[in-house]
C-alpha cells in the first residue's frame, strides 16, 4: 500500500444503511462465501495499491463487530470505523471529515457494491488527479418512457443518459467544499456527483461495468449469489 505520485488516497465507505428495501438482515452484513458483503467491499481498496487510509462508516450499535471482523480478517490498509449519519449523506461527510490530514484525493464507495474491477479504482483515481473530480457510471441502454397513472407516456431520449456507480470522488479540498455547501444550503442528495456539481464542480465520467450492481433490493442479492463464485475465481 502507499502513495501514488505523492499523492494520499483515502476512501469513505457509507455503511450504516438499514437496508430497508431488502428487508431481514442489513444488507452490508449479509454473507457471500461466509463473509459479510462489507468485508468483500473493504478488500476489494485494501489489496488496491494506491490506497492509503479507509474509512468505514457503521451503524452506531455495530462499530465493534465491524472492527473485530475486519481485524480478523487481516485488513492492512489504515482504516477507521466510525459512527454513520442517519443518511448516506450525513454518513460520507462524517467519513471525510475522519480522514487524516495528509489525504488529498477521496474516493467514495458504496458497502455493497463488491465487483468493482480494481483497474476502474484505478481509473478513477487517475482522473481525478487529472480532472479534479471523477465517478464510474455506465451509458443507458435501456429504452426510458415515463409514466403517469400507470400508462406509459413519452419516450425518452437516452443518448447521453448513464447510471451512476461508485466509486465517485474528487481533490479532498473540492470535496470537503462542496459537503459544507451542501451542509450550509440543506440539499438533500442520493450521490457525491450531485453535491460536486451543484458546487459549481465538474466530474469526469468514467466507463464503469454492468456487473458494478448496488444490492439493493432482492433480486440483486439473487444475483450477487449467481455471479459471486465465477468474480471470486477470476479477481482473487
Amino acid at each position: 500500500m502507499g502513495s501514488v505520485n505523492g499523492v494520499s488516497v483515502g476512501v469513505v465507505i457509507p455503511a450504516a444503511g438499514k437496508g430497508v428495501r431488502m428487508g431481514g438482515t442489513r444488507k452490508q452484513f449479509r454473507t457471500l462465501d461466509s463473509k459479510p458483503v462489507l468485508y468483500w467491499t473493504v478488500r476489494l481498496f485494501d489489496e488496491h495499491e494506491d490506497i492509503d487510509h479507509i474509512i468505514i462508516a457503521a451503524p452506531e450499535g455495530d462499530i465493534e463487530y465491524v472492527k473485530g471482523a475486519l481485524d480478523r480478517e487481516g485488513i492492512e490498509t489504515a482504516y477507521s470505523v466510525i459512527s454513520g449519519g442517519a443518511t448516506r449523506q450525513q454518513s460520507v461527510y462524517k467519513g471525510i471529515q475522519a480522514l487524516p490530514a495528509d489525504v488529498n484525493v477521496v474516493l467514495v464507495h458504496d458497502a455493497v457494491r463488491p465487483f468493482v474491477y480494481k483497474h476502474m479504482i484505478s481509473e478513477v483515481i487517475s482522473s481525478i488527479c487529472k480532472e479534479g473530480a471523477a465517478a464510474l457510471a455506465i451509458p443507458v441502454a435501456d429504452t426510458l418512457r415515463s409514466v403517469d397513472n400507470d400508462q406509459f407516456q413519452q419516450t425518452i431520449p437516452r443518448e447521453g443518459v448513464y447510471r451512476m456507480q461508485t466509486p465517485q470522488g474528487a481533490m479532498k479540498d473540492a470535496l470537503e467544499d462542496a459537503f459544507d455547501v451542501a451542509e450550509k444550503n440543506n440539499w438533500q442528495v442520493t450521490d457525491d456527483v450531485d453535491i460536486l456539481n451543484r458546487a459549481g464542480y465538474a466530474v469526469k465520467v468514467v466507463e464503469g461495468s454492468s456487473l458494478n450492481i448496488k444490492i439493493t433490493t432482492r433480486a440483486d442479492w439473487d444475483f450477487a449469489c449467481l455471479i459471486w463464485p465465477t468474480w471470486v475465481s477470476v479477481n482473487t
